[in-house]
């Protein structure tokens, strides 16, 4: 057996488990919406507060993907907030 084939077999490996994960996300965006409940928005209330420890507490409950979308949508609110109104459309004579 050649030396270079288990390090091929372990980036599959990954590559795969990569696809599936992206898969998986891909799948649960596709359905509708999530229902905001209370939990969610008392998270969002402590991680607006000063409170740096409550802060990194409830940073750690929450899962990697509920992190990266709560960044992802100030991120989007803060680009549609700052971006200039489209210009008016010009009448045809």
């Amino acid at each position: 057996m050649t030396p270079w084939i288990w390090p091929v077999g372990l980036a599959m490996l990954a590559l795969a488990g990569a696809s599936e994960a992206i898969a998986t996300e891909r799948g649960g965006r596709a359905g509708a919406p999530e229902a905001v409940d209370a939990e969610m928005l008392r998270d969002l209330d402590l991680l607006s507060s000063p409170d740096y420890a409550r802060d990194r507490e409830v940073a750690r409950r929450m899962r990697f993907f509920e992190r990266l979308r709560m960044l992802e949508s100030e991120r989007a609110q803060e680009a549609s907030s700052s971006a200039a109104p489209p210009p008016a459309p010009r009448s045809v004579k």
